[in-house]
């Protein structure tokens, strides 16, 4: 009789790990002193896939990645930041019927948190075997309102050389402009003003996190910023803010009249805060002129 190849199911957790994931999923502990834990306790990550009930969604978990070892054992990786899209839709109107780019959409945990939140996604994932994750999480909640795009954004459309993200983060692969680096891939970017115009979208928000390529992105989406106002959530660490030099240069890289709040780490909720160029954040929230008003 011939065989038929199935899919290797997810493997089973230890009665450790599943009183682990409990205690690290109560809310009654303060998020920081879990956040410690988790570093702790799982310093290596997942050992071996786990499938998850994410919000209501399925979502499966790769292993020794940090992102989805935060998601297992606590029940989200950055909850701050997605506070913040439901503070967004919440309280812009009309947003909900507008499109999301996510743009460094890694395994697609906020894709598929944001199918739910938008009329239309644009999820951008260049490197294939993360993109692969990122289609399989997408598909298997049936989304049909979440477009995929197997290529990254920049300022111009060509080829670039893509660093592979490290073995306990996928999260951390990056486009250089300069071939210095030997160890990559070469990998397609297109123009993020291209892709909207082809979509036919409006875009109300756009969470960028690509590890350095944040001026490229923005540069190659200029005229849809200055079009559609979106609400920008991007990566602005001490790393990244290198790929912009200096405040003056990451300010003009958004269109005129945006203001810029930090959104405060180690708590789940959105909290924003004022901005400090020269202060330690993680993710910032760019704010439109016309929506000031909400935020400040």
């Amino acid at each position: 009789m011939r065989t038929q190849n199935l899919p290797k199911m997810p493997e089973q957790a230890g009665m450790a790990e599943r009183l682990l994931r409990r205690a690290l999923h109560c809310r009654l502990l303060p998020f920081a002193l879990r956040r410690k834990l988790l570093g702790w306790l799982v310093p290596h990550g997942l050992v071996g896939e786990r499938r998850v009930d994410l919000f209501g969604l399925d979502y499966l978990c790769a292993p020794a990645n940090l992102i989805d070892t935060y998601v297992y054992y606590t029940g989200m990786y950055e909850r701050n930041t997605l506070s913040c899209l439901q503070y967004c839709v919440k309280n812009i109107p009309g947003l909900s019927e507008q499109a999301f780019m996510d743009i460094g959409s890694n395994s697609g945990l906020f894709s598929i948190l944001g199918g739910r939140l938008f009329a239309t996604v644009l999820a951008f994932e260049p490197f294939p075997a993360i993109f692969s994750r990122l289609k399989s999480n997408v598909d298997r909640n049936g989304f049909s309102n979440i477009r995929l795009f197997a290529f990254g954004l920049g300022d111009e459309e060509t080829q670039l050389v893509f660093i592979p993200p490290k073995k306990d983060n996928m999260g951390t692969g990056y486009f250089v402009t300069e071939c210095a680096e030997a160890n990559g891939v070469v990998l397609p970017v297109c123009v993020g003003d291209a892709v909207t115009e082809a979509e036919a979208v409006t875009v109300g928000l756009v969470k960028i996190d690509v590890e350095g390529f944040e001026p490229h992105v923005l540069r190659g989406l200029r005229q849809t910023l200055e079009r559609d106002q979106p609400v920008i959530i991007m990566e602005l660490n001490r790393d990244t803010k290198k790929s912009f030099v200096d405040e003056e240069t990451f300010m003009n890289s958004l269109p005129r009249g945006y203001r810029v709040l930090a959104i405060r780490t180690k708590v789940e909720g959105f909290v924003p805060v004022a901005f400090d160029w020269a202060g330690k954040q993680e993710n910032i929230l760019a704010v439109p002129p016309h929506l000031a008003r909400i935020f400040f």
